[in-house]
């Protein structure tokens, strides 16, 4: 902002009439990351395909090999999901929601891969 007010109030090359401060600077360039960090924001939020982003991490937990979100998500999310009563799943539905509750059933689905290859390889359950 102060940079734009610079060239606003210079008349044809004259000096501007407002000089800034030492002690504002370091509030005007604070002003200036915030508010270019929320342009950035509301772009990204305006141009994201949410569709495609709560597909993409819904389906997380059926990517092959070790999967750190699925160790350390997985769990959490069962037992939150268990944990909210199954009419609410029923009377609200928006794409987040859905998001989580396929999440969770990837999740579980990934359990029970992994409990049949343990079993299968003689490891138990």
């Amino acid at each position: 902002p102060v940079m734009l007010m610079r060239r606003i109030q210079t008349n044809h090359g004259a000096k501007p009439n407002f000089k800034e401060s030492a002690a504002v600077k370091p509030f005007s360039v604070l002003f200036d990351g915030l508010l270019s960090t929320a342009m950035a924001g509301t772009v990204w939020i305006l141009a994201t395909d949410k569709q495609k982003l709560y597909d993409t991490v819904s389906n997380i937990p059926l990517i092959e090999d070790r999967s750190d979100i699925s160790d350390n998500l997985c769990s959490d999310f069962i037992a939150q999901y268990d944990s909210i009563r199954p009419e609410f799943w029923k009377e609200y539905r928006d794409d987040g929601l859905s998001a989580i509750q396929q999440f969770v059933a990837n999740c579980r689905k990934r359990r029970a891969f992994e409990r049949r290859l343990r079993r299968e390889s003689g490891m138990g359950d």
